[in-house]
This record gives structure tokens, sequence and C-alpha cells, in this order.
């Protein structure tokens, strides 16, 4: 599971999943060594530029959220900054400006300028004592369909709502070919089969709504789910204006 990094240690981490890897084609390869073999105290470490052809490695600074090119002094010669975001009243312009005169940084990669970053959930005390988090989820969902799993990412990122099953499943049948050749009794089967799981991760509230089981991390689990999405189905993740509309 993925969180929003909240210090300098959390963002190398982020940075170092498959997740990032495969949004930003950026990768950690270790530590700076010198042409003695002896490891260098800065830069943080060598990353592999995959986003175009040849790979190259190239020397990156990590920094939660600079405020100006002053956090980065004492940092040498690199080529990318990995940041989370900007501090406030911060320019990125005037900070691409500074390191590049500084530290002779051509770039900065700003982790939250990207969605699937920035719906992260928040790691917080809460999510670990308020409410249980689904133990096998992921080996849950890859017994599942595509259109299955997907009704899973929403009912868990509409929490507390409850989702009317009729608008989910017009909204699947024209997102999934699957799901609009479906006889009816199969397309009933789309939401009922998360109630039927151990646990039940969807309950039924009344009428065609649906609600998912509060006894478990929605947070949590909407990001397991997304990462389940994209990288097992290769799929794209239903967006905030879908979620309004079901």
């Amino acid at each position: 599971m993925y969180f929003k990094p909240i210090d300098e240690m959390s963002l190398r981490q982020l940075f170092s999943t498959d997740l990032a890897k495969g949004q930003l084609k950026l990768a950690y390869i270790g530590p700076v060594i010198n042409s003695t073999g002896q490891i260098e105290t800065s830069p943080d470490g060598l990353l592999l530029d995959m986003r175009n052809s040849p790979y190259r490695l190239v020397r990156g600074e990590f920094k939660y959220v600079p405020t100006s090119a002053g956090d980065f002094s004492h940092n040498g010669k690199f080529d990318i900054a990995v940041i989370w975001d900007y501090g406030q009243g911060t320019s990125k312009q005037q900070l691409e400006a500074d390191l590049l005169r500084q530290n002779g940084c051509a770039e900065i990669v700003s982790l939250a300028e990207h969605k699937v970053f920035r719906n992260l959930p928040e790691f917080s005390y809460d999510h670990f004592s308020q409410r249980r988090v689904v133990e096998n989820l992921e080996p849950m969902l890859l017994k599942r369909e595509l259109h299955s799993v997907m009704a899973a990412y929403i009912a868990a990122r509409k929490y507390p709502k409850t989702i009317n099953s009729t608008q989910l499943v017009d909204f699947l049948a024209k997102k999934l070919p699957s799901v609009a050749k479906m006889q009816p009794q199969g397309r009933g089967n789309i939401i009922s089969a998360f109630m039927q799981t151990n646990p039940a991760l969807i309950k039924h509230m009344n009428l065609n709504n649906y609600r998912w089981n509060a006894d478990f991390d929605p947070v949590t689990a909407a990001s397991v789910i997304a990462s389940i999405l994209k990288d097992n189905f290769a799929s794209d993740i239903p967006s905030d204006e879908d979620l309004n509309w079901i």
C-alpha cells in the first residue's frame, strides 16, 4: 500500500516503488560513488533515467518540500532534484533557475504534480487505529474480473457515500465492452461479488444502494485497488468526475 510522503525518507521510499517507477520512468540505483569506489555523502544517489533511449545514469538529490535553493546549498552537483512539492511561496521557475546556477541541476521532478500521487491517502494515526486493514485484499481481487475490481475501487473511494448499482453498471457498461455485452443476471453479480467474500467488502444498504464495509479502512483499500487496476489490469483509474456521476 502507498501513502503520501510525510518527510524526505518516506519520499525516497515512495520514489523507489514500482508505482513511481512506472509513472516517472525513473529508478533509484544506489549511492553515488567516486572513481576510487568510495561513497559520496552528497548528492543522494544515482538514478536511472528511462524516459528516452538510450537510458542514462544521472545524479539525484531528494528534498521533501524545499522553500529555496538554499536547501540544496551543501549538496554539490546533481542533475535532477526529486521533491514532493514546492514550499509555500516558492516559485517553480525561480527554483529551477537557482538550482541550475548553484548545483548544475537541469530538472525538478515534483511527485505532487502527478495525480496518481496526489490521490494517495494520508499517512496518519487514524488509518491504523480506527479501522482494520483488509488482509489478503490483493489475492482476493486478483481472482475477480476487471469490472468487479473497478466496482470495489469505486465503493471504497465513494465511502461514506453509497453507490447506486444501476448507475454503477451503466458507467461500467460505457467503459468496458465486457459489461456492455452482459446479460442482466451477470450485471447483478458485479457488485454482489464482494458481498459474498470473507470478509464482505461491500454491504447492501437499501433498494439499489450499496456502501463499502465501514469495518475496513476505505482509504487504504482504495490505494491498494488503484495499484492493482494499474499494474495487474493495465486499466485507467476512474476519475473524480466519474465518481461524482455514479
